[in-house]
């Protein structure tokens, strides 16, 4: 234990609290809501509407209808609504709705996104299911079969030359996106992960592949809702991110990779020209790398509170020394997490209650999901979990 103190009193001397300014855009106010709100934290849903439904049930957001009827309530998503499951578009239509509602009721609802919004946003389908890819086919493909008849989509590569890049050396082809349904043997390659963009294409070969691509691409309402989502947020003493905020990630600045995620998804680029040359311009880098705030996983392992003297390793109490490095520069008192299935299906606190743990695998997208819906209330300090059995009806 004196370790983790020094530890935490050298960092915390050497880097200080975050500036107030940096954490503005992120910061929840409390303008519209009570002065003391309940907050709930939602773990990841993967496509599973059900779940959404009833989760927000037990939180008291909405009626059996799903119509939203909580009152000054915030309730946080903590990313991850797509793929795995088989309702990807209608979950993201229900969520995009009761957004709207919930400023009715004095509420919020915060949808933030996860590593799975991300992979969608950079065409990356990997984990997208059959059923739920063909609900893209009716809603866009008008729209991708007017794309496909843009001069510039019935013109080989070299026309990639007249919006800025000499075109790729694989020989991409201007059609490629009527490639996508039935060819996926030349994959450009993508060098910050070290595979290729469009990796599984060629196993799970599923209709749709196209009109999915359309939807999360610019002037379609979905991409612009995940667009305008950031990927955490601070409510009260509260931050709430997919993955998990090491120091790591407040050096390289959590504005900054915000910033550069905008850039990336908004370039200033008429809507063919960055359909053609999107797999050329790579996310930020830190945004897939796997100690990013999407994909770390390290508060998410830790064993459960409370633990035993044999679980108090090296490496525990180097991750609770991040941790409380990270809450005392966003000037917080707890972190709320999702991405990693906690092994008994139950959300759980790590570190003596600084961090909490959303995802169950609660999906049907999952082999094994869980057998409840659970969410994390929080209020001033009272953290409580609720769950729900799950029913067969």
């Amino acid at each position: 234990m004196g370790r983790l103190i020094l530890i935490m009193s050298l960092l915390l001397t050497t880097l200080g609290v975050v500036r107030a300014d940096e954490l503005d855009p992120f910061r929840i106010r409390f303008d519209d809501v009570a002065p003391a709100p309940r907050v709930i934290a939602i773990g990841d849903l993967h496509g599973d509407l059900r779940a959404a439904q009833k989760t927000l049930e037990l939180a008291g957001a909405v009626d059996p209808r799903g119509n939203w009827v909580g009152r000054n309530l915030i309730v946080v998503q903590m990313g991850d609504i797509i793929d795995r499951g088989d309702s990807d578009l209608d979950l993201l239509n229900f969520l995009n709705r009761l957004e709207s509602e919930a400023k009715e009721f004095q509420s919020l609802l915060i949808l933030l996104n996860g590593n799975h919004e991300y992979l969608n946003l950079q065409h990356r389908f990997d984990y997208a299911s059959q059923k739920s890819t063909a609900q893209f086919v009716h809603e866009f493909s008008w729209t991708l079969n007017y794309l496909l008849q843009l001069p510039e989509f019935r013109t080989p590569a070299p026309v990639l030359a007249a919006v800025g890049t000499s075109g790729p050396p694989w020989g991409f082809y201007a059609n490629s996106l009527l490639d996508w349904e039935f060819d996926f043997e030349e994959s450009p390659p993508l060098q910050s992960q070290g595979e290729t963009i469009f990796q599984h294409y060629e196993k799970s070969n599923h209709p749709g592949l196209a009109a999915r691509a359309t939807a999360f691409s610019p002037q379609s309402a979905y991409f612009e809702q995940l667009a305008r989502r950031s990927y955490f947020a601070i409510v009260g003493d509260t931050v709430f991110v997919h993955g998990g905020i090491l120091p790591k990630a407040l050096d390289y600045g959590l504005l900054r990779l915000q910033t550069e995620i905008n850039k990336w998804l908004n370039p200033g680029i008429p809507l063919s020209a960055w359909l053609l040359t999107h797999h050329t311009k790579q996310a930020p880098l830190f945004l897939n790398e796997a100690d990013s705030p999407l994909w770390s996983r390290q508060y998410g392992q830790l064993p459960a509170d409370p633990i035993s003297f044999a679980e108090m390793t090296a490496d525990y109490l180097d991750a609770c020394s991040d941790l409380q490095i990270v809450l005392e520069r966003l000037a917080v008192k707890r972190m709320v997490v999702a991405h990693t299935i906690q092994p008994e299906r139950e959300i759980t606190s790590a570190c003596s209650g600084r961090v909490w743990r959303t995802d169950i695998g609660m999906s049907h997208g999952f082999s094994e999901p869980s057998p409840e819906y659970q969410i994390l209330t929080i209020q001033k300090d009272e953290i409580e979990v609720l769950i729900r059995r799950k029913t067969s009806t």
